[in-house]
C-alpha cells in the first residue's frame, strides 16, 4: 500500500485535506449566500401593513379574492370592510385605518465586495490567487497574466511534490 500525504510534521500518521484550511470559511459563504438570496426572495413580495388607530375594528382586512361578479353585488359597507390588492386597484380605508408598505433593505449592498474578500483570503490559504480561484478576470491583460503565472507555480509545485512522492516510488517498485 502506498500512502501519499503531505506531512507536515515528523511521524504523521494522517494527512490533510487540501481544503482544510478554508473549508469553514466556505461553509460560512454558502451559508450568507442562501441567507441573501432567501432574504431578497422576501423582499420582492410586495407587502402592505393596514394600521389600525385604537377603537378601530379589529378584524383581518384581507380575505380571499372576491370574484368579479360578485363585487358589483357589494353594498358599500362591505366594499369599505374588504380590501384587495392588485393592478390598478383603489381601497377605500375606513376611519382610524392608514397603509404603510414594507421597506426592503435586501439584497445587501456589501455582499459582492464581502464574497469578493473572502474568496481572497480563501485564496491565500490555498496559494491560489483570488481570480484563478472564481475564474473572474475583470483586470488587465498583465494583471491576470500575473495571476495565472502564480497559480501556475502553485500547481507546478503540488505537481513536482506528487511526482516525487506517489509515481517515482511506484516507479520503483515496478522497475
Amino acid at each position: 500500500m502506498l500512502f501519499v500525504m503531505d506531512a507536515e510534521r515528523a511521524e504523521q500518521y494522517r494527512g490533510v485535506p487540501y481544503l482544510a484550511p478554508v473549508i469553514e470559511q466556505v461553509k460560512q459563504m454558502d451559508r450568507y449566500a442562501e441567507a441573501e438570496i432567501a432574504a431578497a426572495i422576501i423582499n420582492s413580495f410586495f407587502a402592505a401593513f393596514i394600521t389600525r388607530k385604537e377603537g378601530a375594528k379589529n378584524e383581518i382586512p384581507f380575505t380571499n379574492p372576491i370574484p368579479e361578479s360578485e363585487q358589483l353585488k357589494l353594498s358599500p359597507e362591505e366594499r369599505l370592510s374588504s380590501y384587495e390588492l392588485g393592478p390598478g386597484t383603489i381601497n377605500m380605508l375606513a376611519e382610524g385605518e392608514e397603509v404603510t408598505f414594507g421597506d426592503p433593505t435586501h439584497p445587501n449592498a456589501g455582499f459582492d465586495s464581502f464574497t469578493k474578500i473572502m474568496a481572497q483570503l480563501a485564496g491565500a490559504a490555498l496559494d491560489m490567487p483570488y481570480e484563478v480561484l472564481l475564474s473572474v478576470f475583470n483586470s488587465s491583460y498583465s494583471a491576470s497574466r500575473a495571476a495565472l503565472l502564480q497559480a501556475w507555480r502553485s500547481f507546478r509545485d503540488r505537481r513536482d511534490w506528487f511526482s516525487h512522492d506517489f509515481c517515482q516510488p511506484l516507479r520503483d517498485m515496478v522497475v
